[in-house]
């Protein structure tokens, strides 16, 4: 069974996409596969 991980933050340009990129290539020179998926807005 695949596992999920969500990056969030408290706002905009806090530096969440870097951490994600930085954690995925962390994982992947591990051997482990993994997936970034970016999701602009939330808003409802």
């Amino acid at each position: 069974m695949a596992k999920a991980l969500m990056i969030v933050g408290t706002g905009s340009d806090v530096g969440k996409s870097m951490v994600a990129t930085a954690f995925c290539r962390y994982l992947a020179a591990r051997g482990i596969s993994v997936t970034k998926i970016l999701k602009k807005s939330l808003l409802l």
